[in-house]
């Protein structure tokens, strides 16, 4: 399911698909999450599109959502063709103050096909 959201082929003659992963960056306000989606992701029903989680350890899961929560919100930033014709580029700023300060914060990129 993720080699189909960000659009690599892992059994193409050049499969080394380490470039396409997503990056985390950490500033002094945000863990900036960025993904390559393509069209084709997206064009399928509402529940199959892929989406960002964040959570302080590794069992509890929120979904970013833009503009939220609303204290510390979290910002979606997407950019058409970002990665070229049909891969866009998405940037989730997910606000460090979402945990307690020395807390760790994780994100992972989720895509559920049934």
């Amino acid at each position: 399911a993720i080699e189909f959201v960000l659009g690599t082929d892992p059994s193409g003659p050049n499969s080394s698909s380490l470039a396409n992963l997503p990056t985390i960056t950490v500033d002094a306000t945000h863990l900036n999450f960025v993904f390559r989606r393509t069209d084709e992701s997206m064009t399928m029903s509402a529940a199959l599109q892929p989406y960002v989680q964040y959570g302080s350890d590794l069992d509890g899961w929120t979904t970013a959502v833009n503009g939220q929560p609303v204290a510390t919100p979290v910002q979606i930033i997407e950019e058409n063709n970002g990665f070229g014709a049909g891969i866009d580029r998405v940037t989730v700023k997910i606000p460090r103050a979402v945990v307690t300060p020395g807390v760790k914060l994780f994100a992972r990129l989720r895509a559920d096909i049934p």
